[in-house]
């Protein structure tokens, strides 16, 4: 399944939309190059769960957590992880707290994921400086309330 966002705002909202629906225990994985929009995206699905805080980029602090919304929920960016040593850092108690988790340069942490995930993969369009194709991935069946999600913002 894809989708076209025209600007970061419309990215935010399709991500609010998506956040108003995602429930308990979900782990979305983005990709997409430096400046594609990750960041933008988890800012919007953190406001469709309700979350008032700023949400800022977790780049040189790994993981950003944030409460008061519909579910906690964990930004974690994984842009300088790799190699040997990846489990024992932790990670897997971000995605298992009972919220939602996102995140960021996710293949990066291959190594560790052994989980269902909903995938996307953000990616700018030639000669759009604005424009995104944001591209879902998932198990056939996994996320039923990820396409009602997508209609509300079209």
């Amino acid at each position: 399944m894809q989708t076209v966002s025209s600007s970061p705002q419309m990215t935010k909202s399709l991500a609010a939309a998506i956040g108003k629906r995602i429930p308990p225990e979900t782990v979305i994985l983005l990709s997409g190059p430096l400046g594609a929009g990750k960041t933008t995206f988890a800012q919007g699905l953190a406001l469709g769960l309700g979350i008032t805080e700023a949400v800022t980029s977790p780049t040189f602090v790994l993981a950003q957590c944030y409460e008061g919304g519909r579910l906690p929920f964990a930004h974690l960016d994984a842009y300088r992880l790799e190699g040997a040593g990846l489990h024992d850092l932790g990670l897997e108690e971000y995605w298992r707290n009972g919220g939602v988790t996102v995140i960021e340069w996710a293949e990066n942490l291959a190594a560790i994921l052994t989980l269902n995930t909903l995938n996307i993969e953000i990616v700018p369009d030639a000669g759009e400086s604005e424009s995104r194709r944001l591209f879902f991935s998932c198990e056939p069946g996994e996320y039923p309330w990820l396409e009602e999600a997508l209609k509300c913002v079209y």
